[in-house]
């Protein structure tokens, strides 16, 4: 397999850990070229227990000289009209020639992705109304929570500031946990940001191998990805904590309102000895 293709089906891989909700990402080979499907929606809002967010499906082909060749990109929804779905393919595909040569998907995706959830907001008024009546929304944006685990950090203080200045760049609060050799992320903030910092958890060289080269995380695990509950805290800030003990790793769980993921995903992990 050539260096192209193996490049083209770690992104692939990469994509499909990522956007794993049923028709969310669907990949098809046929005659040499890969077809990438995504159903991308804006960031939702509240309405009342009710949530209702228009899909805009964006599809790249992508022929066997990847990424030599930029990929044709097709944008279709009902949500957006035709002149901001001309603009968004125009700008998406100017993007795709300045990256071209190298990996590109998720930065197109994610550019895609900032666009749509412009776009929807200039929709929107004071009252959280759609002017154009495709649906109605709530005022307060809805919130997501993941919890991710890392396998290992050889170089903990650089991969420490990688996750720190990520989570600020993307507008996200929560934890980096440290426990024996658990090692836990817990996220909250708009489900895209989310979905992006994982996407660059995985694509990006964050850590070094065990000889000492430049390496990406491809152990990292999401063991969960959820609306916030009523009952959970808002966290206020990106936090780094160690643990001492078992006990309290899982005090941090209960006092912000997320005993169940602590429950549910945190104690059937290996190396997790209470």
């Amino acid at each position: 397999m050539s260096s192209e293709m193996e490049m083209l089906r770690e992104e692939l891989d990469v994509l499909q850990s990522v956007y794993c909700l049923p028709g969310e990402c669907e990949v098809d080979i046929s005659d040499g070229f890969h077809k990438l499907a995504l159903k991308l929606r804006p960031n939702p809002v509240e309405s009342g227990d009710r949530v209702t967010a228009p899909e805009i499906c964006v599809t790249f082909y992508l022929s066997s000289e990847y990424p030599n060749i930029v990929p044709q990109i097709s944008i279709m929804s009902a949500y957006l009209r035709r002149d901001q779905l001309s603009k968004l393919r125009q700008e998406t595909s100017l993007l795709a020639q300045s990256l071209q040569g190298q990996a590109m998907l998720a930065d197109l995706i994610s550019f895609a992705q900032e666009y749509i959830d412009k776009t929807h907001s200039e929709f929107t008024d004071q009252s959280g109304a759609m002017l154009h009546g495709t649906f109605q929304i709530g005022s307060q944006s809805e919130i997501w929570t993941a919890l991710l685990q890392l396998d290992h950090m050889r170089a903990r203080n650089k991969y420490v500031k990688t996750i720190q200045n990520w989570s600020t760049e993307l507008g996200l609060e929560g934890k980096l946990l440290f426990q024996g050799k658990l090692i836990l992320i817990l996220l909250q903030g708009p489900q895209s940001k989310i979905k992006d910092f994982i996407i660059r958890q995985k694509s990006v060289c964050v850590d070094v191998d065990s000889r000492g080269r430049s390496c990406k995380e491809k152990m990292m695990r999401v063991l969960c990805e959820q609306k916030s509950s009523s009952s959970s805290k808002r966290f206020t800030e990106f936090e780094v904590k160690d643990c001492e003990t078992p006990r309290e790793l899982q005090n941090v769980f209960t006092e912000t309102g997320h005993e169940d993921l602590f429950h549910n995903f945190v104690q059937t992990l290996q190396g997790f000895h209470p």
